[in-house]
C-alpha cells in the first residue's frame, strides 16, 4: 500500500468499500501516509473481512520477515488475535 501514498482518490475508494463491510463500524484512511484504520464490531471475522479486500483488489496483506520479503506464512500476530 506504500506504492499508493499520496493516491487520495485510491484511498477514498478503499475507505468506501471497507465501510459497507458488516463487521466494520469506521474506517478511517490517510493517503499521505498510506494508512487505513479499520474499527471493527466485536467479535469479527477478519480474515474473510481481509480475504474480502484483497478479491475486490483494494488490498492484499502479507506477512515479512526482518528482511522486507514475504515468509509465506500467515496474519501477522496483532491480526490473529482478532481472528
Amino acid at each position: 500500500m506504500a506504492a499508493r501514498r499520496g493516491q487520495a482518490e485510491y484511498f477514498e475508494i478503499v475507505r468506501s468499500q471497507l465501510a459497507t463491510e458488516p463487521a466494520v463500524r469506521a474506517v478511517r484512511v490517510d493517503a499521505r501516509t498510506a494508512n487505513v484504520l479499520l474499527l471493527l464490531h466485536v467479535p469479527a471475522d477478519t480474515a474473510a473481512l481481509l480475504g474480502r479486500a484483497a478479491q475486490q483488489g483494494l488490498f492484499a496483506l502479507v506477512s515479512t520477515n526482518a528482511g522486507g520479503e514475504h515468509d509465506g506464512g500467515e496474519l501477522p500476530a496483532p491480526l490473529r488475535a482478532f481472528g
